[in-house]
C-alpha cells in the first residue's frame, strides 16, 4: 500500500452472536455523510458468508469485503490482512468499519489493525461492543470467555434491542455491573432497532434524547482506543488459505455445497445452492424456525426476489431483499445434531 497523508478512521463493531451487529452497521451506512466513501470488513464464524451479502445492498459509496470462517481473529490473521490490504488499495475509503464474528477475539483484531502493515494507514478510533442486556441473566453468556473479552475490550458499550427489555433485564445487567465495577466506568447507551447514532463515530454531539444505561452519567465518547492485554489461545478447524468466493466457485453436480466449521465451543454448518435453485418462502421459514440453535441466518432466492432470514435462539424474523445470486444458509450451534434433518427439509423446500 502507498502511504496516504491522513490515516483512515477505523471502528471495530463487536458483540456476541445475534446481538445485531449487521443491523447496526446497516443503519450507520444509511446515515453516513453523503460525500464520504465507507468500507466494511465483515467476518463470520460460518464459512459461507451471509452478513456480507446483506451489507452489499448499500449504496455505491459503500464497499464491503468478507472474511468467512472465523479467520479474522486467528493468530496469523493472514486472510484478514489480505482482505484488508485489498480493500484499502481498491477503495481508498474515508472511514472503515470492522465487524468481527460474534465468536471473535477482539484484541487480536486490534493487534492486526495496529501492526506494522497498517498502523501508518489506519487510526483505530474505538471498539464498540454491542450487548443484549437480556443475556446478563444467562450464564451461557456471562461465563463464556469471548463474551467477557468483548466487554473488556469495549471503549463504549451499546445495549441493543432495548425495546425488548423488561425491568428484570436491566436489573440483571445492573447486578453484573455491580459485580464488575470496572464496567460502570465505560461510556454506554441503549438503542432500539439498531439505530446507533452515526454521530458517535464522527465525533459530533449526540442527538437528544439518547438513553444512557446504568451509572454511566454523561456519555463520554472515546476518540482513542485503550489497549487490553489478554492471552487468547483458541482453535478453529478450518483452512487458512486465501478467502473463498462461494458466489463464483464451481458447485458439485448435486447443485449445492455443504461446509462446516468449529471452534470456541460452537460448530457451524453452511449450505450454498446453485443459481437455478429457488425456494418456497413458507417452507424455508418453517424449516429454519424448527432449528434449536443460538444463530441461524439465510439469504435465499425465491421465484420472485429473495428473502433474508434471521433466527436468534429460536426467534425468527425475515425481510424481502433483491434476489441473491446463490442461496446461502448457515447454522451456528452447540452441536451438529439437527443438520441432517434440516438439510432434508431444505432440499424439500426447493421449487425449481
Amino acid at each position: 500500500m502507498q502511504h496516504s497523508q491522513a490515516k483512515i478512521p477505523t471502528t471495530i463493531v463487536t458483540g456476541f452472536l445475534g446481538v445485531g451487529k449487521t443491523t447496526v452497521i446497516k443503519h450507520l451506512l444509511a446515515n453516513k455523510p453523503e460525500h464520504e466513501r465507507w468500507a466494511v470488513l465483515v467476518n463470520e464464524f460460518g464459512e459461507v458468508g451471509i452478513d456480507g451479502a446483506m451489507l452489499k445492498e448499500q449504496p455505491c459509496s459503500v464497499a464491503v469485503r468478507e472474511v468467512a470462517g472465523g479467520c479474522m481473529c486467528c493468530a496469523a490473521g493472514l486472510p484478514t490482512q489480505i482482505a484488508l490490504t485489498q480493500l484499502l488499495r481498491e477503495v481508498k475509503p474515508d472511514r472503515l468499519l470492522i465487524e468481527p464474528t460474534g465468536l471473535g477475539h477482539v484484541q487480536q483484531i486490534v493487534e492486526i489493525v495496529s501492526n506494522l502493515n497498517f498502523r501508518d494507514h489506519l487510526s483505530l478510533q474505538s471498539v464498540l461492543t454491542l450487548v443484549d442486556a437480556r443475556n446478563f441473566a444467562d450464564s451461557r453468556y456471562t461465563t463464556h470467555d469471548i463474551f467477557v473479552q468483548q466487554l473488556e475490550a469495549a471503549d463504549t458499550l451499546v445495549f441493543t434491542k432495548a425495546d425488548c427489555y423488561q425491568d428484570a433485564d436491566r436489573m440483571s445487567r445492573d447486578a453484573y455491573f455491580d459485580a464488575h465495577p470496572w464496567l460502570a466506568q465505560k461510556p454506554s447507551l441503549e438503542i432500539e432497532q439498531g439505530q446507533l447514532p452515526v454521530e458517535l463515530l464522527l465525533d459530533m454531539p449526540l442527538p437528544e434524547p439518547v438513553e444512557q444505561s446504568h451509572s454511566c452519567g454523561e456519555h463520554k465518547h472515546c476518540s482513542g482506543h485503550h489497549a487490553h492485554d489478554h492471552d487468547h489461545d483458541h482453535d478453529h478447524d478450518h483452512d487458512h488459505a486465501s478467502p473463498r468466493s462461494f458466489d463464483t466457485m464451481p458447485l458439485p453436480e448435486q447443485g449445492y455445497l455443504k461446509v462446516e466449521n468449529q471452534g470456541d465451543g460452537f460448530v457451524s454448518c453452511g449450505w450454498v445452492f446453485a443459481e437455478d435453485k429457488q425456494f418456497d418462502a413458507i417452507a424455508v421459514l418453517q424449516a429454519l424456525g424448527s432449528v434449536k440453535a443460538p444463530r441461524v441466518k439465510a439469504a435465499v432466492a425465491l421465484a420472485e426476489g429473495g428473502m433474508v432470514v434471521n433466527s436468534v435462539d429460536g426467534v425468527v424474523s425475515s425481510k424481502t431483499i433483491a434476489r441473491p445470486t446463490r442461496s446461502k444458509i448457515e447454522i451456528i450451534a452447540n452441536d451438529s445434531a439437527a443438520w441432517a434433518q434440516l438439510e432434508s427439509q431444505l432440499l424439500a423446500a426447493i421449487r425449481s
